[in-house]
């Protein structure tokens, strides 16, 4: 009797919908590659291409990824998109909270 799917030590995840297998997700280590792209975002929120390329290069150049798969520049691209959409839902969730506090104040 099988509890669902088991997640692979792989740093891709299979999340194919069919026999193809066309589909999977790349995982950032979280201990070496996660803290460099926090810095980068920090640095620069919007890279350009040549960044994207030149930290795609830095990452694939990395000990860790010498056993896994390496990473693409289109992978780079989504973790910045993702990372600035998580960033604005924070600060929303900021804001929000400070009018509720102000208008708590006020009453």
């Amino acid at each position: 009797m099988s509890m669902g799917p088991t997640i692979a030590a792989s740093p891709r995840l299979d999340l194919s919908n069919g026999a193809n297998g066309s589909r999977s997700r790349l995982m950032f280590d979280p201990l070496t590659e996660l803290p460099v792209l926090e810095k980068w975002f920090e640095e620069n929120p919007h890279p350009t291409w040549m960044q994207i390329d030149d930290y795609t290069n830095q990452l694939n150049s990395r000990e860790y990824r010498d056993n896994y798969p390496h990473i693409s520049t289109h992978n780079v691209k989504i973790w910045f998109k993702n990372r600035r959409a998580k960033c604005k839902r924070l600060q929303t969730g900021i804001n929000e909270k400070l009018q509720l506090f102000a208008a708590a104040a006020f009453t």
